[in-house]
């Protein structure tokens, strides 16, 4: 498993590439958890993932609640349909907002990040 961050659009993106098992989710969710505490709004671009399994699956719920404590959000963009029906099933869509590419991710983000700065004290 790779883990890449960049910058889009002022926004952080983390690109997985590989499978996301516990073979790799903790080197993995150390990384990106240094990022949230930097910056808590994030997106995490999965088109390269392939497999992922329970582990990987709370990594992510993991980071979600990172990002939320911090006052911040975690996207995901770029599911293979397996892995989206996954997240259905196991009711993470509900949770973690998915989207189907970067750019609907990155609209959305900056949406919630003005919404949640209008409305502080």
């Amino acid at each position: 498993m790779k883990c890449k961050i960049k910058e889009i659009n002022n926004e952080k993106v983390v690109e997985l590439i590989g499978n996301l098992t516990i073979k790799n989710h903790t080197r993995i969710k150390r990384k990106i958890e240094s990022l949230i505490k930097a910056s808590p709004w994030i997106i995490i671009d999965m088109e390269q993932v392939s497999e992922i399994d329970s582990m990987g699956i709370g990594m992510l719920i993991s980071l979600w609640k990172l990002c939320k404590r911090e006052n911040g959000e975690l996207f995901i963009y770029g599911l293979k349909a397996i892995i989206k029906k996954l997240f259905h099933y196991v009711n993470i869509n509900n949770r973690i907002p998915t989207f189907d590419n970067l750019e609907e991710a990155i609209i959305k983000i900056k949406e919630k990040r003005e919404i949640q700065i209008k409305n502080e004290p």
